[in-house]
């Protein structure tokens, strides 16, 4: 099986990092009076963000070599 993230440090860094530059994304959208698109990026920023906790709680080991 072929391992998304080494450890779950890793996999919750990435997510969570994700989800900073998603949100500044939606701010930049927003300021720039894109709507949709600051909507599209803060709804991506809620999924790393919930991502980044489930990683936390152990639901995706399966994906980490080194849990």
């Amino acid at each position: 099986m072929g391992w998304l993230f080494k450890s779950r440090e890793d996999a919750i860094t990435c997510n969570s990092d994700a989800a900073a530059n998603a949100w500044r994304k939606a701010a930049e959208a927003q300021k720039a009076g894109d709507h949709e698109a600051s909507r599209a990026w803060t709804d991506w920023a809620r999924d790393c963000d919930q991502t980044a906790t489930r990683f936390a709680n152990g639901d995706y080991d399966d994906v980490i070599q080194n849990p």
